[in-house]
């Protein structure tokens, strides 16, 4: 049988418009983004690229996807030894599992500026929201919080507040809530400042020795942190939970606020930042 070929003057195009590569390119998890830096050097510079970042911010949180491939979990580990009864961490170790069975194991590195030698490194409200997670370091005057994103290895160190100065008492600061505004495209952290008396410092008769506990909040789009007018009750336990925007917690027995409305869920929300009680049943 005789065989015909057929010819044409038809010229394929192999060029793809910028804009369709980077609208494909968006819908990726980031692992895979990193795998396929090497076919294109300017793929390594997606995440400087602000259109990019819009489209890939957008579409991972409309669709619900994960940033990662697969499941993965952070574990913090933190080696303690017993000191007149007390746990005290000599240092915190950072892992990443992932795989089925989570037999894959690797050690991070902590974002600046902690560092594997200091104790007390938390994960506020022990979640990743968008692939970003909130580390504290220790609570008290000089307590640091970050951003950081373990995929893109971005990280964000937020600055201090010069918080209101109450004589003759030291300040805690604890950092306790961490979560996303979706109205305003925004992070924000919620800490509670407990007053002591200074054990070291004569206080004079008529002054008052006990203030009340006060809210701040931060915002990572104006990068400040300001008061919040509320009175929330709180616990020091740790059942706690993030999650579409609303951050929960159990409050037991909570005698530094002032509401005293007993055993109860508090719920704070980050977009209008006010809370509801619900009391237990």
């Amino acid at each position: 049988m005789e065989k015909f070929v057929v010819t044409t003057n038809v010229k394929v195009n192999n060029h793809i418009p910028n804009d369709l590569v980077l609208s494909i390119l968006s819908k990726l998890p980031i692992k895979s983004l990193n795998r396929f830096a090497c076919v294109c050097k300017s793929w390594t510079l997606l995440f400087k690229i602000p259109h990019f970042l819009i489209m890939y911010h957008n579409y991972f949180l409309s669709n619900n996807h994960s940033y990662y491939d697969g499941t993965s979990i952070l574990l913090n580990d933190s080696l303690v030894h017993l000191t007149n009864e007390l746990d005290e961490p000599l240092h915190s170790t950072l892992y990443l599992l992932s795989g089925d069975r989570l037999e894959n194991r690797i050690k991070l590195d902590w974002p600046p500026p902690f560092h594997e030698d200091d104790s007390c490194i938390h994960i506020l409200s022990y979640v990743a929201v968008n692939g970003t997670l909130c580390f504290t370091h220790d609570i008290g005057m000089y307590a640091k919080c970050v951003f950081w994103n373990p995929a893109t290895d971005k990280f964000k160190v937020i600055p201090p507040n010069p918080f209101e100065f109450v004589p003759y008492h030291n300040t805690l600061l604890q950092p306790r809530g961490f979560g996303y505004d979706h109205e305003r495209d925004d992070y924000k952290v919620i800490r509670q400042l407990v007053f002591f008396v200074d054990d070291n410092i004569d206080v004079p008769c008529e002054e008052p020795i006990y203030f009340s506990p006060m809210w701040e909040i931060y915002s990572i789009r104006s990068n400040s942190w300001r008061k919040l007018d509320v009175d929330m009750p709180y616990s020091s336990a740790c059942d706690e939970l993030y999650m579409d925007g609303v951050y929960h917690w159990w409050s037991i027995n909570d005698y530094s606020s002032l509401s005293n409305v007993g055993p109860c869920l508090v719920s704070f929300d980050l977009c209008n930042e006010v809370f509801l009680t619900t009391p237990f049943p």
